[in-house]
């Protein structure tokens, strides 16, 4: 690569920082978030399945553990990455703070519905179950 390529691409990245940085995207906020949000995965998904495949036989094939985990990852990455070019589009067309504030309302309305309903104050409550 010359020059005038790396020039652009650092201009490229500097954009995308700054794009980043403008629709309030902290990439250091969201490495963390899955990084702690990671042991579950790991207990489960890593623990159990490993011990299955560990225990399947004297073969003791690792070729199948393998197989599952990279299928895994790949998945998740695949859904990591749409749910990414969503969340780009919908800052870019401006509909994300509409969409925020939608499920904000109605995640409060559900939460008094729920807190009513453990107080009693719901008339048609035992008429639900």
């Amino acid at each position: 690569m010359n020059h005038h390529s790396m020039e652009g691409m650092d201009h490229a990245m500097h954009g995308m920082t700054e794009m980043a940085a403008a629709s309030g995207f902290d990439y250091t906020l969201a490495f963390a978030a899955g990084f702690l949000g990671s042991g579950h995965c790991l207990g489960m998904c890593g623990a159990l399945v490993s011990g299955y495949f560990m225990k399947a036989g004297k073969s003791k094939s690792y070729l199948p553990y393998l197989a599952y985990q990279m299928a895994r990852i790949s998945v998740y990455a695949t859904i990591g990455m749409l749910a990414a070019a969503l969340g780009v589009v919908l800052v870019s067309s401006g509909l994300f703070g509409k969409i925020q504030s939608v499920l904000q309302i109605t995640m409060g309305l559900v939460v008094i519905a729920l807190a009513m309903g453990v107080l009693g104050w719901i008339p048609w409550q035992g008429s639900l179950r």
